[in-house]
């Protein structure tokens, strides 16, 4: 009888079980010596009490099964860290601070990254009772140390919180928060079916830091393009040929493209109609890939939890963009248009910042070795290094080149 593993589901052999073994009992007396206590959560939970308050994404890939003794629904565990808060929270209730470490294996639903397995093991270490910077500068100290412990010399560490997405995201569209030299940019975008202009007010400014300089405007627009965008002796260029939300701020780009288009095909010689044409086809193609992947951003979201978001999810998309979602699932497909604003590195972040993992490998990536491919991988992180490092820092490029003459802060 041939034994078969479900995919990405793998046996650990003795050398890597003795290495992933070595390595938990490092990291765990690591986290003792700063007095993090040990706790073991069950791998099954009830699936109201496992999943509480933890968000759709996770309920996505947690397996769920029916307990044979209670007929209820039960959840094998994704993620170890919200059952360590219920720990906290529920079980212990301590006054102060508390620090508690854990260790297990997790099981997902879907591999989180092309390759990775669905049974990963977790070891992490959790701080309650303390909300200020020294809590936050003691876990990044302990990060750092795991990781040095785990022999990754070179890491990027990725700060991130709630609060910070839901700067971004609300709940009826999205907002902006852009540092400039003199003052702070701020500006909310809205749906105006899911939020009246008062909200939308109300919300900016009670997010807005610091002094306010002047008050909210609102700026109503629809969405479009002209029918044609060169038509008999008249060419729109920018805003005037269309409107595309603002999410990726293309504005300047299609004005710099309509230009450059209309430079090439200019009637020196009178209007011929066959220019007229190939200028409006490659407008509306440059356009509808510009929408495709502004309604990704809005599409591919895992949040339900308001009208605006489970209206977004359920909308209908554009047969164009449906395809290059499934090719990705599918197949680790993507690609870019000859003249695309947005390459095959944007469509893959965003596919994959928004939970579009897929199914398999491209069978490209057999064309070269494991050898091969670290040279080459290698050789690119090291050119790129070199390049950054002549290159000058981002207030260094400022002061030579853009300086403000009233840099206080506002």
């Amino acid at each position: 009888m041939k034994w078969v593993l479900p995919e990405y589901i793998e046996d650990i052999l003795p050398a890597e079980a003795a290495r992933i073994e070595g390595l938990r009992r490092k990291i765990l007396d690591l986290f003792f010596s700063k007095k993090y206590e040990l706790v073991m959560p069950p791998l099954l939970e009830y699936v109201d009490s496992l999943l509480t308050g933890t968000g759709h994404d996770l309920e996505l890939r947690t397996f769920k099964v029916v307990d044979q003794l209670s007929g209820r629904m039960m959840g094998v565990r994704a993620d170890i860290t919200p059952q360590v808060a219920r720990i906290d929270a529920h079980l212990l209730n301590r006054r102060g601070v508390t620090r508690l470490c854990y260790c297990g294996s997790v099981l997902h639903t879907r591999p989180l990254a092309p390759g990775a397995t669905r049974e990963p093991i977790q070891i992490g270490a959790e701080m309650y009772g303390e909300a200020g910077v020294a809590a936050d500068v003691e876990m990044l100290e302990l990060l750092c140390s795991a990781l040095e412990l785990a022999g990754v010399r070179k890491a990027r560490i990725d700060i991130g919180h709630v609060a910070v997405f839901r700067a971004i995201a609300h709940e009826a569209g999205w907002r902006w928060c852009i540092p400039l030299q003199h003052r702070v940019g701020n500006g909310l975008v809205y749906c105006s079916r899911f939020m009246s202009d008062q909200q939308a007010t109300e919300k900016l400014l009670s997010e807005v830091r610091g002094k306010t300089l002047i008050q909210p405007r609102v700026i109503k627009f629809r969405a479009g393009r002209r029918d044609k965008a060169w038509n008999k002796n008249v060419v729109a260029l920018g805003l005037a040929s269309g409107f595309l939300e603002p999410l990726e701020s293309t504005s300047i780009h299609l004005i710099m493209t309509g230009t450059t288009r209309l430079m090439r095909l200019f009637p020196f010689n009178g209007i011929t109609q066959s220019f007229v044409d190939q200028y409006n086809e490659e407008v509306l193609r440059e356009l509808e890939a510009i929408r495709d992947f502004l309604v990704l951003h809005y599409h591919a979201v895992e949040r339900d939890d308001s009208p605006f978001c489970r209206h977004c999810r359920r909308m209908f998309i554009p047969a164009s963009l449906a395809r290059r979602i499934e090719m990705f699932q599918k197949g680790a497909h993507a690609w870019q248009y000859e003249g695309e604003l947005f390459r095959v590195d944007s469509w893959t972040q965003v596919m994959l910042g928004q939970g579009i993992t897929p199914e398999r490998y491209h069978h490209y990536a057999k064309a070269m070795s494991d050898q091969d491919l670290t040279r080459f991988l290698s050789a690119l992180k090291g050119s790129i290094e070199q390049a950054v490092l002549q290159m000058p820092s981002h207030q260094d490029f400022l002061d030579r080149y853009c300086k403000a003459s009233n840099t206080g802060a506002s």
